[in-house]
């Protein structure tokens, strides 16, 4: 059976204290014989080889010198090697909650090795976890800060594979290529750091805990959350964006009903203000195969929303399957 790490090190301070004891003994004897051989070296000066005398007191003190430093090594080594090992813990604990609390769909219990049998593959762990954990801040949005795609296919994946029911919001925004080209990207750039701020506080207050929030990229934001709080959800987000995305505008582009400028095609045409739209799909109503149907299903939905005038979402209540 396996020899915890706390019984380990039980037993090492139970020899540490057995050795400190017989150390102690040793270490009064030693003094008495030091003295001793001193007393001996002065009554018998001139008989004994001053040499030989020099070279056993040089010994004693040696001997004297090497278990005190050792009295004061052992005990911090020992410090040492426990504190290294709690901190290996604690950093495969720091991990898997940092993981589970930022691309997980839920609360978890993150597992730690004890056993000493084990301990290598906790190493091993903890440097994947690190590799994984690399990986998914790569993917993060660098503007903010919010996980990418390989975070929010993990989320779906996980759900379609517990069969926990759910709603993928698709957020979108509504003329915002017209905004960063009139306004230029720093401008942009403002708008899609409120726009992530506004999703996330959304989902702080009408959502649920364990939620996930999420940046495709550009100016597509993703909400994962359960089916009955989706309304909140979207109505709480519109509604904090058209009151806010005002404040990033001119007075001059508010005055008039429509913003003048070219589309992409180079065709001038009338801009209103940015909207929002959100498209969400959902699995109450039909079984969702992988995070490719569902994006597909997204798409659909999101280019029928943003036909719609101002700031709209639209829940996907189709029970048929999906075809292409």
């Amino acid at each position: 059976m396996p020899v915890r790490i706390s019984t380990l090190f039980k037993i090492l301070a139970g020899l540490f204290l057995l050795i400190l004891f017989l150390g102690i003994r040793s270490f009064c004897h030693l003094l008495d014989s030091r003295q001793s051989l001193f007393d001996l070296g002065r009554s018998l000066a001139g008989t004994v080889d001053p040499a030989l005398l020099s070279s056993i007191q040089l010994h004693v003190e040696l001997a004297f010198y090497f278990f005190l430093i050792l009295a004061v090594l052992f005990p911090i080594v020992l410090l040492l090697a426990y504190r290294t090992l709690s901190s290996l813990k604690n950093l495969h604990r720091m991990i898997d909650h940092q993981i589970l609390e930022r691309f997980s769909d839920g609360p978890g219990n993150p597992y730690v090795y004890d056993e000493i049998k084990e301990f290598e593959r906790d190493l091993n762990v903890v440097a994947q976890k690190l590799v994984d954990y690399g990986r998914l801040c790569l993917d993060a949005s660098p503007l903010t800060r919010l996980p990418g795609n390989i975070a929010i296919e993990r989320v779906l994946v996980e759900k379609m594979r517990c069969g926990v029911k759910f709603a993928l919001c698709y957020v979108d925004l509504d003329n915002f290529k017209f905004y960063n080209d009139r306004y230029g990207f720093a401008a942009g750039s403002e708008v899609l750091k409120m726009t992530g701020d506004i999703v996330c506080d959304a989902q702080r207050c009408e959502g649920n805990r364990d939620d996930f929030v999420g940046h495709i990229g550009g100016d597509d934001f993703v909400i994962i959350t359960s089916p009955d709080r989706v309304s909140a959800v979207c109505e709480r987000i519109i509604q904090d964006f058209d009151r806010t995305i005002v404040n990033h505008y001119r007075p001059d582009d508010l005055a008039g009903e429509a913003i003048v400028g070219l589309d992409r095609y180079g065709v001038e045409r009338s801009f209103s203000v940015m909207s929002i739209s959100i498209a969400v799909v959902s699995d109450v109503h039909r079984d969702l195969k992988s995070p490719t149907e569902i994006a597909k299903i997204a798409a659909e939905i999101k280019d029928y929303v943003k036909r719609q005038p101002g700031s709209n979402y639209l829940v996907d209540r189709r029970r048929r399957p999906y075809s292409d």
